[in-house]
């Protein structure tokens, strides 16, 4: 299965925090893409026809990434196509808060989906996990339509993510990595944080300068370019493990290096 919120913060929590305690004052607002805060969401069903269930999501184009799990089940990613595209936008804005986003890419390399939520499909249960009560309130009423007749909607949990946070300290626990797209988003919002301060970031291999201040100068340059290089390196093996990585294009076009540079 998936891991959720309290393993993720658990084996996160040094880098969470220090996060925290470096570069905001206050913990952030941190939203979904639609601009709705983002809250840990989880609706949870009983199951009465699995077979027709399953085949049901299999057939849909904005359910995806169908992945068998230890119970016998199967998960699936939501994903915002098809049925799923269209959304209002929230009343936050990026000056409130920093947006978290997850995303799978089409085989293709030529279009990338945003992942809405998780479906976990047991045979007597079914749980949709989201990012937000607004995601969770629109997956809850797509299953309800689709599969009517073989789920029942039974009760919805929500917990803050700082509430998480407070609540996962302490515990001795061991957990696995959390592959859930909630986690794996905060994960990824908070490394591409890093990223962008990074480029102001006194380096000792450039000489005690920042990459901002090194590229500059052609030999500057050419030695920021070698080390973003060797980190797209290590990021793309991250995304080939299916693990959270860093999109360094941002810092590329930040610093004005093409694409096509190293």
């Amino acid at each position: 299965g998936r891991s959720g919120w309290p393993a993720f913060l658990k084996e996160n929590a040094f880098l969470i925090g220090r996060f925290f305690d470096e570069v905001v004052e206050e913990p952030p607002v941190l939203l979904t893409e639609e601009r709705h805060r983002i809250i840990t969401s989880k609706a949870r069903f009983t199951v009465s026809d699995y077979n027709r269930a399953r085949k049901l999501l299999s057939g849909e184009y904005d359910f995806s990434d169908e992945e068998e799990i230890p119970s016998g089940g199967v998960s699936f990613s939501w994903l915002k196509r098809g049925p799923s595209k269209v959304w209002e936008m929230g009343p936050e804005t990026d000056g409130k808060g920093t947006v978290a986003t997850s995303s799978i890419v089409h085989p293709s390399g030529k279009m990338t989906f945003t992942v809405l939520g998780t479906v976990d499909l047991h045979p007597d249960r079914l749980i949709l996990e989201c990012m937000s009560r607004e995601r969770l309130e629109r997956g809850k009423k797509r299953l309800l339509d689709l599969l009517r007749g073989s789920v029942r909607h039974r009760i919805d949990e929500f917990e803050d993510i700082h509430v998480a946070m407070e609540r996962s300290e302490g515990k001795d626990e061991a957990v696995k990595p959390a592959k859930d797209e909630a986690s794996r988003a905060m994960l990824t919002s908070v490394m591409q944080k890093y990223m962008f301060a990074w480029s102001d970031t006194e380096i000792p291999a450039l000489g005690g300068k920042s990459p901002r201040e090194a590229v500059k100068t052609t030999a500057g340059r050419e030695k920021v370019i070698e080390i973003i290089k060797n980190m797209e390196n290590v990021e793309a093996r991250k995304k080939k493990a299916d693990k959270p990585f860093i999109d360094l294009g941002p810092v590329r076009r930040e610093l004005g290096i093409g694409s096509d540079e190293g």
